[in-house]
């Protein structure tokens, strides 16, 4: 899903706010004006006071917000919209094993966009993975726009129509799945994801099934589960029709 690599914008960008916060605190405040100096103070106790407001479950403007939430839940427009999500998810924490498919942003985009389009229906137990950012430096809004552009199609009636596939940013899955070269699709039975911003470590290289080529997805799943013995893999294979 669009919410991990979503997920590492977030973290990616809150650890960019801290660490220019942290460049900041070194600044002498002697070498600031005492107009810069008032309005950081004043910039400073504005947070203050509204993070203290969120945090107080009293207060009147929380409990209008959620008294709007529950006034939402309860109409028509929200029992329909929280049915719709539930039919949608129903079943969903039961699903288990995750493919992993690697790219790079050396394939052909068509190509990509295929793929996606294939995965797409199988979106829950599928990620896309490329290595990191596509021009190799630290900044990650070329490769989120790149990674938005591979998502989109046209057709769907609407000005932006994406994808609804699940992608990341993470080195740390080339090195613990060994992939040297894509297009690569491996399997887990057990996947638990922590972003790349908030844990670096490389993990210890596993020694996994990985297929390796270009081949249409429902080839590749097909290959992987005949070589892999796990009843979700093969349930995966044999339940979705591509």
């Amino acid at each position: 899903m669009k919410l991990l690599t979503y997920i590492g914008v977030t973290l990616a960008s809150l650890w960019l706010i801290t660490a220019g916060a942290q460049e900041e605190e070194s600044v002498n405040d002697t070498d600031k004006s005492p107009l810069q100096q008032k309005y950081e103070a004043q910039y400073k106790n504005m947070v203050k006071d509204f993070t203290g407001k969120i945090e107080d479950k009293s207060h009147p403007m929380v409990k209008r917000a959620e008294t709007a939430y529950e006034d939402y839940k309860s109409s028509p427009v929200g029992t329909a919209f929280f049915d719709a999500i539930n039919e949608k998810t129903e079943g969903a924490a039961e699903k288990k094993g995750v493919l992993i498919f690697f790219i790079s942003s050396s394939m052909p985009e068509q190509t990509i966009k295929a793929y996606m389009a294939q995965a797409e229906k199988i979106n829950t137990h599928i990620m896309f993975a490329i290595r990191g950012t596509t021009d190799n430096s630290l900044r990650l809004m070329p490769t989120l726009q790149y990674l938005k552009e591979l998502k989109s199609y046209s057709g769907c009636g609407h000005s932006l129509c994406q994808r609804a596939v699940n992608t990341v940013i993470d080195p740390r899955l080339f090195e613990q799945y060994g992939i040297s070269e894509v297009p690569a699709l491996a399997y887990t039975a057990e996947f638990s994801h922590q972003g790349y911003f908030d844990n670096q470590t490389l993990p210890g290289k596993t020694n996994p099934t990985v297929v390796v080529g270009e081949a249409t997805l429902p080839f590749l799943v097909k290959t992987l589960s005949e070589e892999i013995d796990d009843e979700n893999l093969t349930a995966i294979a044999q339940t979705y029709s591509f």
